[in-house]
């Protein structure tokens, strides 16, 4: 299976570059990384147990396998699929893009937590423990004010939360590779990369740049774009985005 991620992921860079230079493929070699993406939901148990797929359905390889290491296969499998799903609708402007990336945020925030508090309470650091506990709280506000429509601003709340725990999950990563732990190494690696880049398409000027870059060759677009992001719920700004949008596909 790491044969198989090493190929999805110089795909993914792949079709990333053909999409920035505007060459043709571009769309086409994305689209392809979302139908792969799948492999993530239905084959996590399997990725990060190192287990092989021939072997997947074979109740033996579970046998040293403890539940929680089951559980948290499927989490980071279902998180890394819903940002591998939403990043290339981010870049292609598809509708839905925005949900899928940030579903896939929030289980990448439980699973990063999980791990980050399951090393706090071997290593009682406290500098990640206020960390942590600062992440969460930012995290859960902005998730309380959507829940009531409290006046808090939704995004930045997001980004500050998802931003901490990332830091953090950096530092254990870290630490988890200098005593070799496997499991938890494998975990972390994937979430940091994929997770920093799907936490970027959360970022408005980060957005925006992308897609002046992509579409920079359709100054109207990235107007109606700009706006719309600036605008958001506006009806009126969303279908003139979507009809500069409709004029380049």
């Amino acid at each position: 299976m790491k044969k198989f991620e090493i190929v999805f992921g110089i795909l993914f860079a792949i079709a990333i570059i053909f999409r920035f230079c505007l060459l043709p493929g571009g769309s086409i070699l994305l689209s392809l990384v979302v139908y792969i993406a799948f492999v993530y939901l239905f084959c996590g148990i399997a990725i990060f147990n190192n287990i092989k797929i021939k072997n997947m359905f074979n109740k033996e390889q579970y046998k040293q396998i403890s539940v929680w290491r089951i559980i948290g296969a499927i989490g980071i499998g279902t998180c890394l699929f819903f940002l591998c799903m939403g990043i290339p609708f981010k870049m292609l402007h598809w509708p839905g893009g925005d949900s899928f990336v940030s579903f896939g945020l929030h289980i990448f925030f439980v699973v990063a937590t999980t791990v980050i508090i399951k090393y706090l309470l071997s290593k009682r650091n406290i500098y990640l423990i206020v960390a942590t506990a600062i992440g969460l709280i930012l995290f859960y506000t902005w998730i309380f004010s959507v829940i009531f429509e409290l006046p808090f601003y939704r995004y930045p709340l997001l980004q500050a939360g998802v931003f901490i725990i990332l830091c953090a999950s950096i530092f254990v990563f870290i630490d988890y590779w200098q005593e070799k732990k496997d499991f938890y190494i494998g975990i972390l690696s994937r979430i940091i990369i994929i997770g920093a880049l799907g936490f970027l398409f959360t970022v408005r000027p980060f957005d925006i740049a992308i897609t002046k870059i992509q579409y920079r060759k359709h100054p109207d677009l990235i107007e109606a774009y700009e706006r719309w992001l600036y605008n958001f719920g506006n009806e009126e700004a969303h279908q003139k985005w979507r009809m500069e949008a409709e004029k380049v596909e």
